[in-house]
């Protein structure tokens, strides 16, 4: 019998701390505001309005207007480099 319940007690605290640790990974989303770059006017961040998450599969869009754009992060009025993503 004791060798029976060792290696379930290991198996499961395994188990557990793969979890905890995927847990940890999904709470690492920062959310953030949208913009949408646009270089040919002054204000080449122009903000979207849309909330979403500095990590993610599935790109973050809105339409102001122009169709479906890409949204990043704001670091400056003229520069948004980061891309965004989905909020889960």
């Amino acid at each position: 019998m004791k060798k029976f319940i060792l290696p379930v007690f290991i198996v499961m605290i395994g188990a557990t701390s793969a979890l905890a640790s995927n847990v940890n990974k999904s709470s690492t989303k920062v959310p953030a505001t949208g913009y949408v770059f646009r270089p040919a006017e002054a204000i080449k961040c122009v903000n979207a309005h849309v909330t979403c998450d500095t990590s993610g599969n599935v790109m973050c869009t809105a339409d102001l207007g122009n169709g479906p754009e890409q949204l990043f992060q704001r670091i400056n009025n003229t520069s948004c480099p980061n891309s965004l993503f989905v909020k889960p």
